[in-house]
């Protein structure tokens, strides 16, 4: 087991390595630990060990020595490709380049000549995070205006050849096709959107999970007419035929060089354990990146866990043996599921019901596209598959659920496999507590914050906008929503961040002013979340929410929507707050004329940092301790203005930035 232990080392020391941050380290040393134990218990700990100090190794170097920012030369292979961008890798780091229609693929080498930036991306709170995506791959850097030379580029274009096989069809069977067979989803797609809607995108991936079933059931078909050895060769042609399909999904290969090294091991040397080492290890080498790949972590943790608890898996008859196969597969990624916000419970069962159609749909697509188009046949298909999944979202029961932090989801991944070992050993006194205590604990945590005594103050990452929440015992006020044109903010933001924090209405909506950036999530809100008062008025004010008590400072009107800008005094979290909005220095000015009382402890800074806000007779009035200040990554504003930050500094104030941090959280329980 020496190979499976040097691959748990390197995905530990890669962990620990790169990762920062208390909540992140602390899960990796447990994660060290237990693996480590484990070493020790069946005496692998050098190969453990010699897996770790490589990885880490190179995870510090990476984390403490950044690319040369500025002007320059980089010279490396391409790592990554989207369709408007693609990812360069040298030797340490990985960088980023935006390009529409580049036609580069995985394997070619460029020397790019450019200007070397610092990775910033616009990100949303609860949305998924490019920025974050593109760090795991390595990236810290980006190229902007790069001349690229080609020094080596690979002869089989297969993202020509992927566009010209999907001009073929229409844009329904074209979007299923490139979902299936080459992993890249368009998610403007109604058939990706409606399969998304219910949960089903897990059948529209081509995932090492999916790949490995099409490669079980064809090497069954081939065992009827051919001997084992020749069936194993045939599935080995056949999946080396389909990986260039999908070059950059690491589940495909893994599932490839585990059948690989199981033919080629004649003799039988390499038992199952080793076999998963080993092809994790050669993927870590060729990327140390892949370590932190879900690819490699969730196919190869089914597949070590399948095949640890293979007896309480097995069954004679066929159809139960796949029900239990696959209940077994949807235990393993509940975590994962809880995670996305909503159980959708028939999607549990009408997800295996689909599989089959379509990898018959997967395999008439190889087909086609290692020939001729079979456009009417293909077509037809999706036409059906759309018809199918329209049907099952008129009938889709989701419950929605609150997000699992990152712990959690670490801890239900220990419980779930020391329940399945506690079975394995017959002890179903303790399986069965093991669950019910699982059980209880997040039915618990579902339960409302109030009930908690919680208090919280949370700034909210909308990007280039404005959203604050505050909660006190039960009582939730939200003031202002963001608005972001093309992004359904309430629902792809908001909704999903209250109930992560177990917020389930909203006693008052406050709008500050009629600007986009702070309204345009309103109206989605209102249809979509509890919410029992919308106040956009200056004569609301005073206004008592249970505990909390809201002032408005801007009672003087304006022809501007700046101008009648809400600046609301109130205290959270044991700390006195004001929120200005978009008030301009004028407004400003004269609040601290009329309010000399109007110290404050966190300033939300005016209108995301703009020099129109924030003067300095303001803030030697105000005198904050903390200086929030929303807005979006790179904004075409210019946002937060050099002036103002010099102004806070100057001042020796606290500077807190969502487009740096991400969403900001004060809280404390009474």
């Amino acid at each position: 087991m020496g190979f499976l232990f040097a691959a748990l080392g390197a995905v530990a020391g890669m962990c620990l390595g790169v990762k920062s941050g208390l909540e992140t380290t602390i899960l990796s040393s447990i994660f060290l630990s237990l693996c480590l134990g484990l070493a020790f218990a069946k005496k692998e700990v050098i190969p453990f060990l010699l897996g770790f100090s490589f990885l880490f190794l190179f995870a510090l170097a990476w984390r403490f020595l950044d690319p040369v920012f500025g002007k320059g030369e980089v010279t490396g292979m391409v790592s990554k490709t989207g369709e408007n961008y693609y990812v360069v890798r040298t030797l340490l780091h990985s960088y980023y380049v935006s390009a529409k229609g580049h036609g580069y693929q995985v394997g070619d080498i460029l020397r790019l000549e450019g200007t070397v930036k610092e990775l910033r991306m616009t990100s949303y709170e609860s949305q998924f995070s490019f920025a974050s995506y593109l760090e795991g791959l390595g990236c810290k850097g980006e190229i902007v205006n790069a001349k690229v030379t080609e020094v080596l580029c690979l002869g089989l274009r297969m993202g020509n050849a992927r566009k010209r096989f999907l001009s073929s069809f229409d844009e329904r069977t074209s979007a299923l096709l490139n979902a299936i067979l080459f992993g890249r989803k368009d998610y403007s797609s109604s058939i990706i959107s409606s399969a998304d809607a219910i949960d089903l995108l897990f059948i529209l991936s081509s995932s090492g999970v999916i790949y490995g079933a099409f490669s079980r059931l064809l090497e069954r078909c081939l065992l009827t007419r051919l001997k084992e050895r020749e069936a194993s060769l045939v599935v080995l042609v056949v999946g080396a035929l389909l990986l260039p399909l999908n070059v950059e999904k690491i589940g495909l290969w893994r599932v490839f060089l585990m059948r690989l090294l199981a033919h080629l091991d004649v003799k039988g040397r390499l038992e199952y354990f080793q076999r998963l080492g080993l092809s994790a290890l050669i993927l870590i080498l060729l990327d140390p990146f892949n370590a932190l790949s879900s690819g490699l972590w969730i196919g190869g943790g089914i597949s070590l866990t399948r095949y640890c608890f293979s007896a309480f898996l097995q069954e004679k008859r066929k159809l139960l043996a796949f029900l239990k196969g696959h209940g077994f597969v949807q235990l393993f990624l509940l975590p994962l599921t809880i995670s996305n916000g909503d159980l959708h419970f028939l999607s549990l069962a009408y997800g295996p019901a689909l599989l089959p159609l379509m990898g018959l749909f997967a395999f008439f697509g190889v087909l086609s596209f290692l020939s001729v188009p079979f456009t009417h046949l293909l077509q037809g298909y999706a036409w059906m598959m759309e018809g199918i999944f329209a049907f099952f979202g008129r009938i889709d029961v989701a419950l929605p659920l609150p997000p699992l932090p990152l712990g959690a989801t670490f801890f239900l991944y220990l419980c779930l496999f020391f329940g399945l070992f506690l079975h394995e050993l017959g002890l179903k006194r303790f399986r069965n507590g093991m669950i019910l205590a699982l059980g209880a604990i997040y039915c618990v945590s579902l339960l409302p914050a109030g009930y908690l005594g919680l208090q919280g103050l949370y700034f909210v990452n909308v990007g280039q906008g404005d959203c604050t929440v505050i909660y006190d015992r039960g009582s939730a006020v939200m003031i202002d929503t963001g608005g972001v044109v093309g992004i359904d903010m309430a629902r792809e933001t908001l909704i999903p961040y209250l109930r992560k924090k177990r917020i389930y209405h909203l006693d008052a909506l406050i709008i500050t002013h009629p600007d986009y950036d702070h309204y345009g999530g309103r109206d989605s809100l209102l249809a979509n979340f509890k919410v029992k008062a919308l106040i956009e008025d200056k004569d609301a004010f005073p206004l008592d929410i249970g505990r909390l008590h809201f002032e408005n400072h801007n009672v003087y009107g304006g022809e501007e929507a700046n101008d009648r800008s809400l600046v609301l005094d109130f205290n959270a979290v044991g700390k006195r707050v004001l929120v200005t909005g978009d008030a301009p220095s004028e407004v400003e000015k004269r609040i601290i004329h009329d309010v000399p009382d109007i110290d404050c402890d966190i300033l939300k800074v005016g209108h995301h940092g703009s020099d129109t806000s924030t003067c300095e007779a303001f803030l030697d009035a105000v005198t904050p301790d903390i200086a929030l200040i929303s807005c979006g990554r790179r904004n075409s504003y210019g946002h937060p203005s050099k002036t103002v930050l010099e102004r806070l500094e100057a001042r020796h104030i606290t500077i807190r930035r969502t487009d740096l941090e991400g969403s900001v959280e004060y809280t404390r329980f009474v």
